[in-house]
């Protein structure tokens, strides 16, 4: 028999969107990341309580948006923030650091996926920019940028990678809205792209099994 607790959240502020930690680890109890309507991200326990009571749970922009899109490293204790303004952020868990890269978007940040083995992130935003990151040992960086200039990018959708070790490459989809229509395109961590087909409303979720 399954006995399931409920606990709230302690805040007072509107919720954007969450996220659940992904690893496994036993010795690391599992998070909850919250996008807020404060311009800030809190981060909480299972049993709903503030990460740190003693300090500000909140992970604060200082540029007046707000998160928009919060993604856990499949394995690392490591927060991907996408904020309305197209920043993307950084928080490492362990070292309490939040690190930013405001280059890579400029328009506000519509999704991101990780990779299922943590080597590459995904994010997409509203002017139809895709950035592919590489994790590296300080924190993701861009390597390679796909454009749909007369769309938003509204899914994301990776594959298992192909091969192992340099030679490997990660596949993913996405959708991109061009006023009621939706395109969907492949694509690949190596910079090839290819247009698959178009559908005649928005797309409402993109699956890959």
């Amino acid at each position: 028999m399954s006995v399931f607790f409920t606990n709230r959240v302690s805040t007072s502020d509107e919720t954007v969107c969450c996220a659940w930690s992904q690893w496994t680890d036993e010795k690391h109890k599992p998070l909850l990341a919250v996008a807020l309507s404060n311009n800030a991200v809190g981060v909480y326990t299972d049993e709903g309580e503030p990460l740190d009571k003693e300090h500000d749970p909140q992970l604060r922009g200082n540029r007046g948006v707000n998160p928009v899109a919060l993604q856990w490293h499949p394995a690392q204790r490591l927060l991907a923030i996408g904020w309305a303004d197209g920043v993307i952020s950084f928080w490492n868990e362990q070292e309490r650091r939040l690190s930013e890269d405001k280059q890579a978007h400029t328009a506000a940040i519509t999704c991101m996926q990780w990779s299922t083995d943590g080597a590459r992130l995904i994010t997409g935003d509203t002017s139809g920019k895709i950035m592919v990151w590489k994790v590296e040992r300080a924190r993701p960086v861009p390597v390679v940028q796909y454009s749909e200039r007369d769309g938003r990018i509204t899914h994301l959708c990776l594959c298992e990678k192909n091969n192992e070790g340099e030679d490997a490459t990660h596949i993913f989809y996405y959708c991109s809205a061009v006023g009621e229509q939706t395109v969907v395109c492949q694509a690949d961590d190596k910079g090839h792209k290819a247009h698959l087909f178009e559908l005649d409303s928005e797309a409402a979720t993109l699956l890959y099994y």
